[in-house]
């Protein structure tokens, strides 16, 4: 589409690559190292040919979802993401899921007196006031790192949940339409990914979109199934 006169550059019969680089290839070298954005779902599905024919540019995105938890590596995850927004100039949803998967997730059970078999009111109240805190522990890091952004000017709105991170992720990448997905990686191998399941690879077989996992040493974009 041709943004100033509003009208079709190309008509393509079909949306294979060699179709695609029949089309791009029949404008000027000049016009393609010009062009410095493209969209994700040009980007997700034909990333080696874009980078190839159009060497400036970049992917855009307008909405990310950012997932974070209260791990030293969230601040990675973050710093990623506001980079990302940055550049691309898109608004971003920060999204916290608490799940008993967490080291520090209060459950009763953790309060058993040893020689009780139930669970008596103390108990009981203890547990509201930790679950309580760390609810309140949440919003407050949330609420800080969506002032951080907005001074950045980056638009960001916050959101917290509870329940199985992975699913969480992905509905809510699905209801509010985010093009990329941005977590971290909490590299877990063998008879723990087994019984905890990883998150990240939970998002990226069921997510809607793109998703950039954030990891130690390097970042990895995940593109969508087309």
């Amino acid at each position: 589409m041709d943004l100033e006169t509003r009208k079709p550059v190309d008509i393509l019969e079909n949306r294979t690559k060699d179709c695609l680089r029949e089309c791009f290839e029949k404008w000027v070298t000049e016009v393609l190292k010009n062009i410095e954005e493209v969209s994700i779902d040009l980007w997700s599905a034909y990333k080696n040919l874009v980078q190839e024919l159009m060497p400036n540019a970049i992917e855009m995105f307008n909405k990310i979802l950012l997932a974070i938890d209260n791990s030293k590596r969230s601040r990675k995850v973050f710093e990623t993401g506001m980079s990302l927004a940055k550049t691309t100039g898109a608004s971003w949803m920060l999204l916290q899921v608490l799940s008993s998967q967490e080291k520090n997730y209060p459950s009763p059970f953790r309060y058993y007196a040893q020689e009780s078999e139930t669970i008596d009111k103390s108990t009981v109240n203890f547990y509201q006031k930790h679950w309580q805190k760390l609810q309140q522990e949440g919003l407050e890091s949330l609420q800080s790192l969506t002032e951080e952004a907005t001074k950045a000017a980056v638009k960001t709105e916050f959101r917290q949940s509870f329940g199985y991170p992975g699913r969480n992720i992905c509905e809510l990448a699905q209801t509010w339409a985010a093009e990329v997905i941005i977590l971290g990686s909490r590299g877990i191998t063998g008879l723990k990914e087994m019984f905890l399941g990883s998150i990240s690879n939970y998002v990226t077989h069921h997510a809607p979109c793109s998703v950039l996992i954030v990891r130690e040493n390097i970042d990895e974009l995940v593109s969508p199934k087309i």
